[in-house]
């Protein structure tokens, strides 16, 4: 989380940005250049010391070999030249990027200087894990909160996406459980899909949700759908204000 001055003066920015653009993803790639320098992936990909006593390093080729294999998408291509691997200067998709994000934090960590192998002049490593997650994921959330993304890394190195407070609200808050299973499957699915930083997933979500509604509607007893589904707005609207069953059934119409 981000803490300059200008946000306890002014309040953080709203993070309505679902597009990385090109001084975040700056920002981003200085942040994990930074930590191939220091071998802090050291610990998902490990150089071992020639003698075979110790790991040592980072083996670089096989991280960016790894995430080419499992993140196509993260490949720039333009008329002339397939750059690879990342760069500051070529922008990948967001979606990429937030890949990108999460697997590095799978392979993160705290390294820590052991003994010195004066022959090869470098130092043998260990790793702190729960530091490297921690800091990573601190870092990589200042600068998407500075730059207003609307997508943040969970402690556990997963990217979230953001919501409206009302919105985030019911997700976390609403009682999800009722009688029918189908129901039951239907807004668990809903729920878990309208947070996903994916376009088209978030769509899948939406879809739920409707099919939710129309599921609803065939729940409480009566003679039809739209008895029945009158009977549920009046349940909905019971402790409302006076006139609240009409706004409810416009809304359903």
């Amino acid at each position: 989380m981000s803490d300059y001055f200008s946000d306890r003066e002014l309040g953080a920015q709203p993070r309505l940005n679902e597009t990385i653009g090109d001084p975040v993803w700056r920002g981003l790639f200085a942040l994990i250049q930074t930590r191939i320098n220091s071998d802090a992936f050291g610990y998902g990909f490990p150089q071992t010391c020639t003698d075979g006593n110790a790991l040592c390093g980072t083996d670089i080729s096989a991280l960016w070999d790894q995430a080419r294999a499992e993140l196509p998408d993260l490949v720039v291509k333009d008329e002339w030249i397939e750059r690879w691997p990342p760069s500051p200067h070529a922008l990948p998709p967001t979606i990429a990027i937030l890949d990108l994000l999460e697997f590095l934090a799978r392979a993160v960590a705290d390294p820590l200087r052991g003994t010195w192998h004066d022959y090869l002049r470098h130092h043998h490593l260990s790793f702190d894990r729960n530091a490297g997650l921690r800091g990573f994921v601190a870092d990589v959330n200042r600068l998407l909160a500075r730059g207003g993304i609307a997508f943040e890394l969970t402690p556990e190195g997963k990217v979230q996406r953001l919501l409206s407070e009302p919105l985030a609200h019911i997700l976390r808050f609403a009682p999800l459980r009722t009688d029918d299973e189908e129901l039951n499957n239907l807004l668990y699915a809903a729920r878990a899909f309208i947070t996903s930083p994916n376009v088209s997933v978030r769509r899948d979500g939406v879809e739920k949700l409707w099919d939710a509604f129309e599921r609803i509607k065939t729940i409480e007893p009566g003679s039809d759908k739209k008895a029945r589904a009158d009977a549920l707005l009046k349940h909905a609207s019971e402790k409302g204000v006076s006139g609240f069953f009409d706004v409810l059934s416009a809304e359903a119409r």
